[in-house]
């Protein structure tokens, strides 16, 4: 490769990196907001009763992989004499399958009138189960932690391939003179 392509290979790999690690810093935010608003600061969160208009587990198969379940519980509440309606359970997940579905369903049945927990300034945003575990941390966030591992490898890759052509840059200029 002549120098001048070797110098456009350089500039396309210092601009993946920096998207890379931007991306990085990006998914590493979103997900403290998301394990702070659970473990520090959703319990604090103001509540109001509401009730579960909507309680049962969906199943998802997708091309004959095993079934996924989740717990759908739609619920409706009023703050300041607004309405609204939710259908989250909690801000991080701390389990998986069937029987846990069930279980939640179980907890939150039609008709029931419940506490829910809403962020304060911004009431749209609710939970019935405020908090978190250590384990919904890793649950809710292996998606990120992988991601960013990817990013992360693909930088040091580049990373390592621009020095590898910013020393042949070097060795081709100074075996021209």
């Amino acid at each position: 490769m002549n120098v001048n392509a070797l110098k456009t290979r350089m500039k396309i790999c210092k601009v993946v990196i920096v998207i890379s690690l931007a991306l990085c810093v990006l998914l590493a935010f979103f997900l403290y907001r998301t394990v702070a608003d659970a473990l520090f600061y959703s319990p604090g969160w103001p509540t109001v009763r509401g009730v579960v208009v909507k309680s049962y587990v969906r199943t998802v198969v997708s091309d004959g992989a095993f079934p996924n379940y989740w717990p759908e519980v739609h619920y409706a509440y009023s703050v300041e004499g607004i309405e609204y309606k939710g259908d989250r359970i909690f801000l991080l997940e701390d389990g998986r399958g069937h029987s846990w579905s069930k279980e939640k369903v179980q907890k939150y049945q039609l008709g029931y009138r419940i506490p829910v927990f809403y962020k304060p300034g911004n009431p749209q945003i609710s939970i019935l189960e405020p908090g978190g575990t250590i384990k919904g941390v890793f649950l809710s966030g292996a998606a990120h932690f992988f991601i960013i591992g990817i990013l992360l490898f693909l930088s040091s890759a580049l990373l390592w391939d621009h020095q590898r052509v910013k020393r042949e840059i070097r060795r081709q200029e100074t075996s021209v003179k």
